[in-house]
């Protein structure tokens, strides 16, 4: 089962502050926007963190957001949530789980292989 790392200090974080003011939410609302929007990049994103394809609108749904989905790019950006269309540091945050699928995907294509105790070593 995939997972992301949150951070406890998720509740106190200049940035999720940030968020829930331009957005005139509670910090427990922007954190459940947050995390809705990074499960969504686990599945739909999770190599680069990088959401273009649904473009505003799919961003918004991803993140479980019902109002203007202009206002919720605008407040991610600001927040230095998302660069562009991508989630800021995705790979500091989801790094760990992207480099086990990248190296699960190159042993099932036969370009790695895995010793015994699962380390990766070269050809």
């Amino acid at each position: 089962m995939p997972w992301i790392e949150s951070d406890t200090r998720i509740w106190d974080h200049w940035k999720t502050k940030l968020l829930a003011e331009e957005l005139k939410i509670d910090i427990v609302q922007a954190v459940g926007h947050l995390h809705s929007l990074w499960h969504f990049t686990l599945e739909n994103a999770w190599r680069d963190g990088n959401l273009e394809k649904w473009k505003e609108r799919g961003v918004a749904e991803a993140a479980r957001w019902r109002k203007d989905p202009g206002d919720f790019m605008a407040a991610m950006q600001k927040a230095e949530l998302m660069d562009g269309f991508a989630i800021h540091d995705w790979l500091d945050r989801a790094g760990l789980l992207v480099r086990e699928r990248l190296r699960k995907e190159a042993v099932r294509k036969g370009k790695g292989k895995t010793s015994s105790d699962g380390s990766e070593y070269g050809h």
